[in-house]
């Protein structure tokens, strides 16, 4: 009877000990684990959404006007060519403002005119009376370190006027010169100043 006592009071020990341990974690249910897992994804889905920029329309601002080119301040230039163009009385009165006429009458003399620069250049030479009633203008056009001539230009009092164009843009005059023999005279042009050279 001693050995059922002890047993029994062993058993009955064993299930107080076992009725005093920690409750079991509760479980979720099957559709609570669902719904968590529907609001995870609702959630991730919100986020993704929010780290997408929005489409915020770019203000406008003011286009700088364009700068505009500057303007060409140099008048272009009617030079007559080198073929001789026929007589006229000009306008102003001045009976030499026309170019130099085909027929000229007189001693001749032979003038080359170089070009000194790295510009093109137009020349014109001008001639006054000359005692055979001879006077006017002639254009040339004289290349870059280039030269024209010799060509020959009625003997009497004459002057040179350049006008030297791209990149130097500016113009040079020269004379009064009289070349007065049949030998060769040359006309040196450059950036400053315009000479005639006799034999």
């Amino acid at each position: 009877m001693k050995f059922r006592k002890s047993s029994f009071t062993l058993v009955l020990i064993a299930l107080l000990v076992g009725a005093c341990g920690s409750e079991p974690e509760p479980t979720m249910s099957a559709a609570d684990v669902q719904g968590t897992a529907v609001a995870a994804a609702w959630t991730m889905v919100a986020e993704t959404q929010a780290a997408i920029p929005t489409d915020t329309p770019i203000p406008p601002t003011e286009i700088p006007s364009p700068t505009p080119f500057p303007t060409n301040t140099i008048q272009p230039l009617n030079l007559p060519t080198q073929a001789f163009a026929s007589p006229t009385t000009a306008s102003s009165g001045d009976e030499c403002n026309k170019p130099l006429p085909a027929e000229r009458p007189g001693p001749k003399a032979p003038i080359k005119i170089f070009n000194e620069t790295k510009a093109p250049m137009n020349v014109s030479l001008y001639l006054d009376k000359t005692p055979f009633g001879v006077c006017g203008y002639q254009g040339f056009q004289v290349p870059k370190f280039g030269s024209v001539g010799p060509f020959e230009f009625p003997q009497g009092v004459m002057y040179g006027y350049a006008w030297i164009l791209e990149p130097i843009n500016t113009t040079v005059s020269g004379g009064p010169w009289k070349p007065n023999n049949t030998d060769k005279w040359e006309i040196y042009v450059n950036a400053t100043r315009m000479v005639m050279r006799g034999p």
